[in-house]
């Protein structure tokens, strides 16, 4: 904790430290969430309608905040910093705020047609239900309690729109979740559990399959129960269930699986599994699947003297030490290697009469000219010719 003071001490100007002893002072923090590795604090202002979220980190030694500052440490940070020094200095794990402002929770409930959700004003461990909006309190239009509300809990007002409880539609929880993503005050019926801006569906599996392999997909694993309204619950998170992005066509097939054998595997390597990828998680469940390796080529020579003369041959590798070389149009593999290549890009280098054989001394004399103009690999650069 003392190493992470010192450097957000550090990196702080002088004029935002006092503003951040202020706020410390004042009572404006507000422990959310301790562990031993990260503690986040809310910190609010008299001139800002919404509280601030801040996360120090502890191992780390690194800090983050909502707000929109530019500073390397905002007056947010500062105040969380001095206030959690001051409470770990008289035995707390987290600030207390000295104004009992109340700050926003999200209840879930099960029913037979889904998640059903309800706001609470959280205030002195006791719960009331929000009966207005948000804005109508923070603007003073309706009388209530202090708050201290968070920047997505304002956006998640407006996104809620008129309606503010009950029953919501999946693209309605979307944008909510996504603007609450790992929020620290939510529960489902009377668990604590997270909201995850992560999307839960299907996922895509390879496996082994006689000499070769098969690609499906199905339902994530992770997920444990499904709700009506589009939700799913992944262990300890609630996650929007999404329709992949997948074709009619694809979705058939891969619900089939598709079978890939010892003449396609290049193709589900290379092709296949990189573009559905993009789009959806895969496991791949066998040990036996090549792996692809992204190599750039490089022109290699070999040199043979034969008698007094100089023999040298120019080709294309890809690989420290060769794994592949290129021959004519197709690409051999080299050593134990298995190589396939989809796409291949093909470099000419003008070497004359540079080739396998006895060039004449003209010859090789205008082949290391071209060959010093060359970007040479480290430590290693053509001699002059004699």
């Amino acid at each position: 904790m003392q190493e992470l003071f010192e450097a957000i001490r550090e990196e702080c100007s002088a004029a935002t430290w006092s503003r951040g002893v202020e706020l410390a002072r004042s009572g404006s923090v507000l422990g959310e969430r301790a562990s031993p590795k990260q503690v986040t604090c809310r910190v609010s202002s008299a001139n800002e309608p919404v509280s601030r979220t801040v996360v120090l980190d502890i191992e780390g030694t690194e800090w983050s905040c909502d707000c929109t500052g530019r500073d390397a440490v905002c007056v947010h940070v500062a105040a969380a910093a001095i206030a959690l020094r001051q409470a770990r200095k008289a035995g707390a794990s987290l600030p207390v705020a000295k104004i009992e402002a109340a700050t926003v929770g999200y209840r879930f409930q099960r029913s037979s047609a889904g998640l059903v959700l309800d706001r609470v004003l959280v205030r002195g461990g006791r719960e009331e239900p929000l009966q207005t909006t948000l804005s109508a309190l923070t603007s003073g239009r309706i009388a209530g309690p202090p708050l201290m509300p968070t920047a997505a809990d304002l956006e998640v007002d407006v996104a809620l729109g008129s309606k503010r409880h009950g029953w919501f539609s999946r693209e309605v929880l979307g944008p909510v979740f996504d603007k609450l993503d790992d929020a620290a005050d939510v529960r489902l019926d009377s668990e604590t559990i997270r909201l995850s801006r992560e999307r839960a569906g299907v996922r895509g599996k390879v496996e082994d399959q006689a000499d070769g392999f098969r690609l499906s997909i199905e339902q994530d694993p992770a997920i444990v129960e499904i709700f009506a309204n589009g939700v799913a619950r992944c262990g300890d998170t609630l996650k929007v269930v999404a329709d992949p992005p997948l074709t009619g066509r694809e979705l058939d097939d891969l619900r089939r699986g598709l079978s890939f054998g010892p003449d396609r595997i290049h193709e589900l390597v290379s092709e296949v599994l990189p573009s559905l990828r993009k789009r959806i998680p895969v496991d791949v469940r066998t040990r036996k699947l090549p792996e692809v390796v992204r190599l750039r080529p490089r022109l290699q020579l070999q040199t043979e003297q034969e008698g007094d003369a100089l023999s040298i041959l120019p080709s294309i590798v890809y690989g420290e030490p060769v794994c592949a070389r290129v021959a004519g149009d197709r690409l051999i593999s080299v050593g134990r290697a298995r190589c396939r290549c989809a796409t291949r890009q093909r470099r000419s280098a003008s070497l004359g009469s540079c080739s396998r054989g006895s060039p004449s001394p003209p010859a090789s004399a205008s082949c290391f000219a071209e060959m010093r103009r060359w970007p040479s690999p480290a430590g290693w650069a053509p001699s002059t010719p004699r």
